[in-house]
């Protein structure tokens, strides 16, 4: 009997481990896109290693860029991945640390006749290991996809934002994430 006992807790080490919630998986994702955006890439191939808010980092690397003028349309495309590594991020209200597995691609793609009417559309795709305040955790699938996104001025302070939605799955969670919260 103390042999099944023992296979059985062995067997079920991560069994307690409650999923993650939609606003965790949100949180935990705009956490790694905010380091995508410091590590302020500017040329294809730059690779930059970027300090997480509550220790560890991310890897974060500019794959693909281009941008090209036809005519009177502007068009650029950019990917880039974030791979972190035992990267410490709070997410509503709890610690969670995050590794690549294997990394989260994101691709953006824009257009327009000018920066008052650019459209973007934005794919991310991969995953990533979570372990929610040394818990444990699981792996996240990343799948998702924005299209008619547009870039927007405000009218006072002459800041960009990104009208738009990001949907799909997202940990195992069918999400629609205001592209706001990452860009």
């Amino acid at each position: 009997m103390k042999k099944l006992i023992l296979a059985t807790a062995v067997l079920c080490a991560g069994c307690g481990v409650e999923p993650i919630t939609e606003e965790e998986a949100v949180g935990v994702l705009t956490a790694l896109t905010q380091l995508a955006d410091e590590a302020g890439l500017s040329r294809e191939g730059d690779t930059e290693s970027v300090s997480c808010p509550s220790g560890g980092s991310a890897t974060v690397e500019l794959l693909r860029e281009v941008e090209d003028l036809e005519g009177d349309t502007i068009r650029a495309e950019a990917d880039w991945s974030i791979r972190p590594a035992a990267c410490a991020v709070t997410s509503a209200g709890t610690p969670f640390t995050v590794d690549g597995d294997p990394d989260l691609q994101v691709q953006a793609k824009g257009w327009g006749v000018s920066f008052d009417d650019f459209r973007l559309e934005y794919r991310m795709n991969g995953g990533f290991t979570w372990d929610r305040d040394s818990e444990g955790g699981s792996s996240c699938e990343v799948s998702l996809v924005s299209e008619g996104a547009v870039l927007t001025e405000d009218p006072v302070d002459g800041t960009d934002s990104v009208d738009g939605t990001l949907t799909g799955l997202l940990c195992g969670l069918d999400v629609t994430i205001d592209l706001r919260r990452l860009f």
